[in-house]
């Protein structure tokens, strides 16, 4: 790999199209995975720095020190974007609506005082919420679990 300046900034380029075009977290860590990992370019890049004169050696460790913090930089202001972001669902007609964030956590549920007692509106509410934050714990812990059994155990560094 070579270390110059354009090189680089091409990996830039390419790791920033990956972390703007990625609509999921999980879309999110794939990327982060693939050019801030590891086993990204950049870091086969830097292993190749000990191989250069003196001063090359410094100006492309620098140039991939820089590359690496604008990388981390934009994948974390792009991972609180992704976390951010709602989605409302509803049912029953509009009688029940769940608020949910990007990081599979429920912002809120609510219950048409139709649908129920209103007296118990805001208590089933808490209820249920803690509920469904439950049964996505729950879900994504036997989605690891799972993928733990597809791999044999192996550590994908987050991947999943």
């Amino acid at each position: 790999m070579a270390l110059d300046e354009q090189s680089i900034g091409q990996l830039v380029a390419e790791a920033l199209d990956a972390f703007a075009t990625a609509t999921s977290t999980a879309a999110l860590k794939e990327a982060r995975l693939a050019h801030l990992g590891d086993r990204s370019p950049l870091a086969l890049a830097n292993r190749e720095i000990g191989s250069l004169p003196g001063p090359e050696r410094k100006d492309a460790g620098q140039r991939l020190g820089a590359a690496r913090a604008r990388l981390t930089e934009a994948f974390t202001a792009r991972q609180a974007e992704v976390e951010a972001a709602e989605v409302e669902a509803t049912s029953g007609g509009g009688a029940v609506t769940v608020r949910a964030n990007g990081a599979k956590k429920i912002i809120s549920v609510k219950i048409s005082p139709d649908a129920v007692d209103p007296d118990d509106v805001e208590m089933l509410e808490d209820l249920i919420t803690a509920a469904v934050n439950e049964a996505l714990s729950k879900a994504e812990e036997l989605m690891q679990q799972k993928m733990g059994g597809i791999t044999g155990g192996m550590n994908l560094g987050g991947l999943f």
